[in-house]
């Protein structure tokens, strides 16, 4: 020992504590094979949590898609409706400004409209 340090023990000191606890038995060790970091992972919980969240996301996405699907399908039928009802109201509209409809109609109301029978003039402008 040193005089410098005159208190420090260089050997550990045995506790009969320490001594009368037996150590367990030293199991073998195993290979870490693929097929046991397989089957570990397969059925550890996180990883099932997650497929069941993948699922959950796919079952979402393809529900909320149809829906989607099925709004474009009315609005589709909906354009297809208004497309057809705009035909039929630009003839009825060309059918009604006919100058024969007109002068019939004039005649029903008894508006006393004429039939002009001379082609209309063009008024000339002069500037000054």
């Amino acid at each position: 020992m040193n005089e410098a340090e005159p208190n420090r023990v260089t050997e550990p000191v045995e506790y009969p504590e320490q001594a009368a606890v037996p150590e367990p038995p030293a199991k073998p060790k195993k290979k870490a094979g693929k097929r046991d970091m397989l089957l570990s992972q397969i059925f550890s919980l996180r990883f099932w949590i997650f497929v069941c969240i993948l699922c959950v996301l796919y079952i979402a996405k393809r529900n909320y898609y149809y829906k989607l699907w099925r709004e474009a399908q009315v609005l589709e039928e909906e354009v297809k409706d208004l497309r057809n009802e705009s035909i039929t109201l630009t003839a009825e509209l060309m059918r009604v400004s006919r100058e024969s409809d007109i002068s019939k109609r004039v005649k029903e109301q008894n508006l006393d409209l004429e039939e002009s029978h001379r082609p209309p003039i063009r008024i000339q402008y002069r500037e000054r």
